[in-house]
C-alpha cells in the first residue's frame, strides 16, 4: 500500500498543479479518494497504536504504517484524523526505535510459490521511516473539494452513531474515519443511484448520506475489509430500495383506485420479473427494447396487461420498476452467479415488488378502521392473517431483506470463472436462509417500533395494530402505548438472539472451510452487522419521509 499510496498522492498533485491537463476529472473524484481514504483507515484499523504502543510484532511491518501513514497525511481531507495519525506514527516510530536490533530480521511475503524477505531492504525501510517526515503541500480547492466534507456534519453523524447501543465505547475517530471513507463514494453513488432510479421531489432524503456511511462503518470496525465495489453495489442497492418506498408509498398509491388496479400492477411486476427466463433478453442487442417496446408475456392475467396500455400510470408504473428489475437481474455480477443463485434473487425481487402493494391493500384495509384516541394504536379489525404470518410474509418481504440478502449473495458467489452457488451445502444453504429471514423479520418489528408515531397519524399499517398486541387489560392510554411498545421490542430482541446464534454457527463453519469460505464469513458478518445497525437506528431516529396522502388513496380505501 505503500508504493500505491505515494503514486496516487504524486499524482493529484501534478494534476493540482495544471500538469496532468487531459486527465478525466471523474476518474480522479470518484476512484482515487476512495482508495487513498481506504489507504489511511485500514492502516490505522489494522496497524494502529493501543494504549501508546505499537501492535507489531516485527520493525518492517511498522516502517510500512509509518510510511504509508506520512504519505496520505498531507492530503487535505485527513484533517480530521490528524491526531490520530500523530498518534499512531509516534507509537510506531517509538516501536522501533526500541527494536532498532531486530531491523535485518525481515518479515517474509508470499511472492508466487516461495516466500521472500530481505535483511537489507528490511533495514533500508525501517531507516526510511525513521527519518520520514510529513512534507509542507499547499493544496489547492480543486483536490479540497474531491471529497465533499463538513466536519460538522461528520461530528452529527458520528454523534448519532455512537449513541446507539451497538457502538457505545466505539473510538470516535473510528466513526469519523468511516464517515469521511463513506462520503468519499458520494459522486458515484448519487450517479448509479439516479441511473436507476431517481428520488421523489419533495422528500428530504436525509437518509442518503446516512447508506455510504453505514455500509463503510461495519466493514471498518468489525474489520472485515470487503472490496470497494462491492459495498459500492450494495450502497446504490440501498438507496434504490429507499427509492422504491418512497416511489409506491407517495406515487404508485395514488393510482390504485380499487382491486382491478392493485392486480393490474401486480401483473405488471410479474411480467417483469419472469420474462427473460427462457433466454429472451439475451437474445436482444438491447434489453431496454423489453422494457420500452409493447406489453406482451405468458403472464395468466394478459388481459390486464392489455388493459395496461390504455392507462398512462401504469405504462410509467412499468418504466419505473422495469429499469430497476433489468439494473438488478441484469447486473454483469449477477450474471456471472450460479443459475440457482440467479433464481433465488429473480424471486425475491418479484417478492420484494409484489409486497408493496400487498402493503398498499393492507393499509387500504386498516384506515377503514374505527380510530381510538390519538395516543392509542387502533386495532386491525378482521386481518387476513394472524401477526406471525404477516410478520413472516408482507411484512418481513416489504422491508427488502430477502431481497437484498440475495442480490448480496448472488455478488459474494459470482466468478466469471467459476460459477458454482454461494452456498453449496445444504446445511449452509438452510441456515442462510433461516439467518436472512429471522433479519428480515427483526427489521420489519425495528422499523415499526421506529415508526409509530408516523403509521398512526398516515393510517399506516404497523405491527402494533394486530390483534394479539391487544390482550392485556390495559385501558389508560399512555400505560397502553408503553405496554404495546415494550411487547414489540420484546418480540425484535428475540429475533436478533436468532440472527446471532445462526450468524455465529455459519460464519465459524464458513471460517473452518477451504477455498473462499473465510471470505463468505466476512460477507456475511458485513451484511448482518449492516442490517443490525439499521435495526438500531430505526429505534432511535426514523428516517422515512412523511407520506403525501391524496383523494386517490383514500379512494382505494372505500373499494378494498
Amino acid at each position: 500500500m505503500i508504493l500505491l499510496a505515494e503514486a496516487f498522492v504524486d499524482l493529484l498533485q501534478l494534476w493540482d498543479k495544471g500538469t496532468l491537463k487531459l486527465q478525466p476529472e471523474h476518474l480522479l473524484r470518484d476512484f482515487i479518494p476512495v482508495i487513498l481514504i481506504q489507504i489511511l483507515n485500514r492502516t490505522l484499523l489494522t496497524q494502529s497504536s493501543e494504549g501508546g504502543r505499537s501492535t507489531h510484532e516485527s520493525p518492517e511491518i511498522s516502517a510500512y504504517a509509518i510510511l504509508t501513514l506520512v504519505a496520505v497525511s498531507t492530503l487535505p481531507w485527513f484533517d480530521l484524523l490528524g491526531t490520530e495519525i500523530q498518534s499512531a506514527l509516534e507509537a510506531e516510530r517509538q516501536f522501533l526505535s526500541l527494536s532498532q536490533h531486530e531491523w535485518t530480521k525481515p518479515s517474509y511475503i508470499w511472492i508466487e510459490k516461495v516466500t521472500y524477505g530481505s535483511s537489507n531492504l528490511s533495514e533500508a525501510y525501517c531507516l526510511a521511516a525513521m527519518n520520514a517526515r510529513k512534507p509542507p503541500v499547499a493544496w489547492s480547492d480543486r483536490v479540497s473539494n474531491l471529497v465533499h466534507i463538513s466536519a460538522g456534519s461528520i461530528c452529527k453523524i458520528c454523534e448519532f452513531l455512537s449513541s446507539l447501543e451497538v457502538y457505545h465505547g466505539e473510538p470516535i475517530w473510528k466513526l469519523k474515519a468511516s464517515a469521511l471513507e463513506g462520503l468519499a463514494f458520494l459522486p458515484r453513488l448519487k450517479t448509479a443511484g439516479d441511473n436507476i432510479l431517481k428520488g421523489q421531489e419533495g422528500t428530504k432524503k436525509e437518509y442518503f448520506n446516512y447508506i455510504p456511511i453505514t455500509w463503510a462503518t461495519v466493514n471498518n470496525v468489525k474489520e472485515v475489509f470487503m472490496d470497494a465495489d462491492l459495498l459500492l453495489e450494495m450502497m446504490v442497492l440501498t438507496v434504490c430500495n429507499f427509492r422504491v418506498d418512497e416511489y409506491m408509498e407517495n406515487v404508485v398509491v395514488n393510482f390504485m383506485h380499487d382491486e382491478s388496479d392493485l392486480a393490474k400492477a401486480k401483473a405488471v411486476v410479474r411480467m417483469l420479473c419472469t420474462q427473460g427466463e427462457a433466454g429472451n433478453f439475451e437474445t436482444r442487442k438491447d434489453p431496454h427494447e423489453a422494457l420500452a417496446g409493447p406489453i406482451h408475456g405468458s403472464d395468466n392475467n394478459s388481459d390486464k396487461i392489455t388493459e395496461l396500455e390504455q392507462c398512462s400510470d401504469l405504462v410509467s408504473f412499468k418504466a419505473m420498476i422495469g429499469y430497476y428489475v433489468k439494473a438488478v437481474l441484469y447486473h454483469l455480477r449477477v450474471r456471472q452467479a450460479s443459475p440457482s443463485d440467479q433464481c433465488q434473487l429473480r424471486i425475491e425481487l418479484q417478492a420484494f415488488l409484489l409486497s408493496h402493494i400487498d402493503h398498499i391493500q393492507d393499509n387500504a384495509r386498516y384506515s377503514k378502521c374505527n380510530f381510538l384516541p390519538a395516543k392509542t394504536a387502533a386495532i386491525f379489525l378482521n386481518p387476513c392473517t394472524s401477526y406471525y404470518s404477516w410478520a413472516h410474509s408482507t411484512g418481513a418481504v416489504s422491508v427488502s431483506c430477502p431481497f437484498s440478502f440475495a442480490f448480496f449473495t448472488s455478488l459474494l458467489g459470482s466468478s466469471p470463472l467459476r460459477r458454482g452457488d454461494c452456498f453449496p451445502l445444504l446445511g449452509r444453504n438452510y441456515l442462510a436462509a433461516d439467518l436472512c429471514f429471522h433479519l428480515a423479520v427483526m427489521s420489519r418489528m425495528y422499523n415499526d417500533y421506529g415508526s409509530i408515531t408516523r403509521d398512526r397519524l398516515e393510517a399506516n399499517i404497523n405491527s402494533i395494530n394486530f390483534p394479539e398486541f391487544h390482550t392485556s387489560p390495559v385501558h389508560d392510554p399512555e400505560a397502553k402505548k408503553q405496554d404495546l411498545e415494550t411487547n414489540l421490542l420484546a418480540l425484535a430482541q428475540y429475533e436478533r438472539e436468532c440472527v446471532d446464534t445462526i450468524a455465529e454457527r455459519l460464519v465459524t463453519d464458513l471460517r473452518t472451510s477451504f477455498g473462499d469460505g473465510a471470505a463468505k464469513a466476512r460477507g456475511l458478518t458485513l451484511f448482518v452487522g449492516v442490517t443490525a445497525l439499521y435495526a438500531d437506528m430505526y429505534v432511535a431516529k426514523d428516517f422515512s419521509d412523511p407520506k403525501r396522502k391524496t383523494q386517490s388513496e383514500e379512494g382505494v380505501s372505500r373499494h378494498l
